[in-house]
């Protein structure tokens, strides 16, 4: 939450100057870190579920898929 409402605070702060101020929030994205946290359970599939689980659309995003939003 601190995240986004500081996000909201430096929009409101600078945009009588025409500047723009976004965040990505995206959760989950499946890098290198991520596996590795799941390689670190005894079953990796069973905790990759798990996390898949949590995630309305069953899935988590790519690296690239976050990419492409911040630069689009």
């Amino acid at each position: 939450m601190r995240f986004l409402a500081m996000t909201k605070s430096l929009g409101l702060e600078y945009a009588p100057n025409s500047v723009r101020v976004n965040a990505l929030a995206p959760g989950y994205v499946a890098t290198q870190k991520v596996i590795d946290y799941w390689n670190g359970f005894p079953d990796p599939e069973v905790a990759k579920a798990e996390t898949m689980r949590l995630h309305p659309g069953g899935r988590i995003a790519a690296p690239e898929e976050i990419a492409m939003a911040a630069v689009s």
